[in-house]
């Protein structure tokens, strides 16, 4: 019951960074850069997911609709302690979407062997590794339960 009730606990608090990142999976499979491979997304399922980036990297995970201010907002105040340190690309439903939840907004320019504190700008990457998720074989199926899993 114990660890139940530790997986529900929000992420972040006063002053604590958490990276957050948008994925989309097309046909099963993750798209690591959808605006320069698809022009068509409407088949597509996005999914936005946070990593605590302290010594245990606790992370979650949310299935939203779309990228929008309102989809963004609704999803990290489910995930997300106010006054947390978000830190994210540049997306422009960022900003305004962790304004609306009282966090601070870091952007994080993504180069080449960038870390930070062990974590790479990347959230995929991260996601890939930690928790063994491929680009080919995301099962749209599983989705469901790996995204309980991060939750």
């Amino acid at each position: 019951m114990e660890k139940d009730l530790e997986q529900h606990e929000l992420l972040g608090g006063f002053k604590v960074p958490v990276q957050v990142g948008l994925a989309v999976l097309d046909d099963g499979k993750i798209i690591t850069n959808p605006s320069k491979k698809h022009v068509d997304l409407s088949g597509c399922q996005w999914v936005i997911g946070a990593i605590q980036e302290t010594a245990d990297t606790r992370n979650k995970m949310r299935v939203i609709k779309d990228t929008t201010m309102e989809s963004i907002s609704d999803a990290l105040s489910e995930m997300v302690k106010p006054e947390s340190v978000i830190k994210t690309n540049n997306h422009p439903s960022f900003a305004k979407a962790i304004e609306s939840i009282s966090c601070t907004h870091s952007i994080v320019k993504k180069t080449p062997g960038h870390k930070d504190n062990k974590l790479s700008s990347n959230l995929l990457a991260h996601l890939k590794r930690r928790h063994a998720i491929r680009k080919t074989n995301t099962d749209p199926e599983g989705l469901a339960d790996l995204v309980l899993d991060f939750s």
